[in-house]
């Protein structure tokens, strides 16, 4: 349940789209932490603001990779997504999320590469994102808080891709 709009309360301002192509799995087996670890390299991707959000930004990522750390007890994946993007004006930006991803059927399904595997809906991972950048324009991403949801979505001809929506953390209107 959601409560009704408390001024003390934090709110959500839509602000990024991110799409990241997945590459190859590297299995490194169950850690020291229990968890079974997976680096998984990304091979391209854009993030873009929506219209409205400041500063606006596009780029396409050109380096990343997810050490994704599956629980011992199959229910939760964590995420930890690391990825350098440049803009189209020349900016470089480093991009992180620190998630986690509910492991219900449909996704397991993508994970063991299943004949039926489809794309699962938005919702199933979230987590925070933060982003490092030189550039003056941008350097305000750096200072704020971002939060966002996300889906794996299954491409005709069988790639994966990840989508996130990405809102900035602010204070609610009165």
């Amino acid at each position: 349940m959601i409560a009704k709009a408390d001024p003390n309360f934090a709110a959500l301002e839509p602000a990024i789209k991110v799409t990241i192509n997945v590459g190859s799995f590297h299995d490194l087996g169950v850690t020291h932490t229990g968890s079974r670890l997976n680096v998984i390299e990304s091979t391209g991707g854009v993030i873009e603001t929506i219209p409205g959000f400041e500063p606006a930004f596009k780029a396409t990522y050109k380096f990343g990779g997810d050490w994704l750390a599956f629980d011992p007890s199959g229910e939760y994946a964590r995420l930890n997504l690391q990825a350098v993007a440049h803009t189209d004006e020349g900016a470089v930006l480093s991009t992180n999320l620190s998630g986690i991803i509910t492991m219900a059927d449909d996704v397991k399904k993508i994970f063991m590469n299943a004949p039926d595997k489809a794309t699962v809906p938005y919702g199933r991972s979230s987590g925070a994102w933060t982003f490092i950048t030189s550039d003056p324009k941008l350097k305000v991403l750096e200072d704020s808080q971002f939060v966002g949801v996300g889906r794996l979505k299954v491409t005709e001809d069988g790639n994966l891709v990840v989508e996130n929506n990405v809102s900035k953390v602010v204070k609610l209107d009165e």
